[in-house]
Order: C-alpha cells, then structure tokens, then sequence
C-alpha cells in the first residue's frame, strides 16, 4: 500500500512505507529540468547540501555531473534519501 501522486501531463510518483527507509544507496527520485545549473544554484541558496562524487564514471563539478548527453546533482532529503535532479543536453 501506498499513495500514488499524479502530477499532471502524465507524470507522477509513489510512495509506500519501508522499514528500509533511508538506508538505500542508490537514487530514489530524480526531477526533470531544463536549467540544471539555475536549480542547483536557486537550491544552494535555501541551504540544499549537494553530493560531490570523484569515482570511474562519475565526477561533479561545481555539484553537477555530466554523464554521456545528460547533466545531473545528486542532494539528500531530510530523511537520508538520494534525491536528483538532471537535464538532457
């Protein structure tokens, strides 16, 4: 069981309990957009901490990973869930 959100156009997301909460390793959520370096930007300023990563295949710079034709930062939510956002080059 959980609650489905639908946002419109198409587009929505699920959530449901788990007693895995917070202890994924991996990407939870990623947001479209189509100004990456703005979001970024707008969210550092209401305090967001964006993940730095420096491994094979993935390096930020300046918070934002480029990786083939698509850009994208990586934050954690206020429960330890690694939330994203990317844009399409």
């Amino acid at each position: 069981m959980g609650l489905i959100y639908d946002l419109g156009g198409g587009t929505g997301f699920l959530l449901y309990p788990t007693s895995f909460a917070g202890k994924a390793p991996n990407t939870l959520m990623s947001f479209d957009t189509h100004e990456i370096k703005r979001d970024v930007s707008d969210m550092k300023k209401r305090g967001v901490k964006f993940e730095d990563y420096d491994m094979p295949g993935l390096k930020t710079v300046d918070s934002i990973a480029t990786i083939g034709d698509r850009h994208g930062a990586w934050f954690k939510d206020s429960e330890g869930h690694i939330l994203a956002i990317g844009e399409a080059a």
